[in-house]
């Protein structure tokens, strides 16, 4: 075989390992946590950059791999001594939510060309339901309550609690210091060490939106459709507002269970400036 066939043989094996090799949009971004906490994952290389008292920026390095488990994305960093197992949640290049398995820790950033100082993202101030599930694992009792999605911990979760899938069923959502245009959802029922769960469980797939002002008045309703995935999905709308309605109206069914689950509502910060 000449060099030439050759040569055209290594260009063709390079463009399908192109084609198949898959770029995501968290990657190669600097995220910021907070002014003193950097991340970023480029070229498989995870970085994490501190600054101490004395103002001296310490960085840890690892290696990782990113793999896709039951919708969720999953990043495998090695680091010297350790090895975490990291669920990214993204939807767009401003906001990153990360969920470290080893630390059990979530970090919450924003793209510092967005927002240099802190993490702009956060989650609901107040939320009610029209109703919620209990239940007893191992002589545990667990409520399922709507306060769950205002506590900044996407490993809390409300789960509606009437019979059924829980069509009609009626979150509220109210916010005072942050008035967003764009909502962040994590649908379904996110567990990190069970996440088979996600499909065992219903997740939202229609529902209807109502926004409102201050005084309660009703200014915009529309429908909106999620898709099945664990990752998070943005709600866009027109303006700025105070409080809202998402009532259910149809399901994504469970494989096990007909508990229909919502892990996290999220507000962009940057929306609301």
């Amino acid at each position: 075989m000449d060099h030439k066939k050759i040569i055209l043989l290594l260009l063709v094996f390079i463009f399908k390992m192109n084609a198949f090799s898959k770029t995501y949009i968290f990657e190669d971004v600097e995220w910021v946590s907070i002014f003193t906490e950097l991340y970023s994952f480029n070229d498989g290389i995870f970085r994490k950059q501190e600054c101490d008292f004395n103002e001296n920026w310490i960085e840890t390095i690892g290696t990782y791999t990113i793999y896709e488990e039951n919708s969720y994305t999953v990043a495998e960093v090695k680091f010297d001594k350790y090895v975490s197992k990291i669920f990214l949640f993204y939807a767009d290049d401003k906001h990153l939510v990360m969920y470290d398995t080893y630390l059990n820790l979530q970090t919450t950033c924003t793209n510092s060309k967005y927002h240099t100082d802190e993490a702009y993202i956060w989650s609901i101030e107040n939320c009610t339901a029209s109703s919620y599930l209990t239940e007893s694992l191992n002589g545990e009792t667990i409520s399922y309550k709507p306060e769950n999605l205002a506590n900044n911990d996407i490993t809390k979760k409300w789960v509606e609690g009437v019979i059924g899938y829980g069509e009609s069923e009626i979150l509220r959502i109210k916010n005072d210091l942050t008035l967003p245009k764009r909502l962040y959802f994590l649908n379904g029922f996110f567990e990190p060490t069970k996440t088979y769960l996600y499909y065992e469980n219903a997740r939202i797939r229609n529902c209807l939106i109502r926004c409102y002002d201050d005084k309660y008045k009703l200014l915009e309703e529309y429908e909106h459709e999620f898709i099945d995935t664990g990752n998070f999905q943005v709600v866009d709308c027109n303006r700025k507002y105070n409080y809202f309605e998402i009532e259910i109206k149809s399901v994504y069914s469970g494989k096990k269970y007909k508990d229909t689950a919502i892990s996290a509502i999220m507000v962009d910060g940057l929306s609301g400036l």
